[in-house]
């Protein structure tokens, strides 16, 4: 079997399909309620040493708001041809 002449294959990853919707869902929210969610999804050190709000470490890769639409779109286009 040559690597070369094998067709591609696509393959369907729902976990790629489902960070996009949770990103687009966060920044949907952050846009409709402001500051309150980003304080409260992103990473802010001293929280996290003083060990409030642990979540941090994740969330705060959701955390789009100000940098724009164009900023989640190329993130999620880049996550959508990687996370395949």
């Amino acid at each position: 079997m040559n690597p070369l002449r094998t067709p591609f294959r696509y393959t369907f990853n729902y976990a790629t399909f489902w960070l996009i919707g949770i990103n687009v869902f966060v920044y949907l929210l952050q846009k409709i309620s402001g500051d309150y969610v980003s304080s409260f999804f992103a990473l802010n050190v001293f929280n996290v040493i003083n060990g409030k709000m642990f979540w941090q470490f994740i969330s705060y890769m959701f955390v789009h708001s100000t940098a724009g639409w164009s900023h989640l779109f190329f993130n999620m286009l880049a996550l959508f041809i990687f996370g395949m």
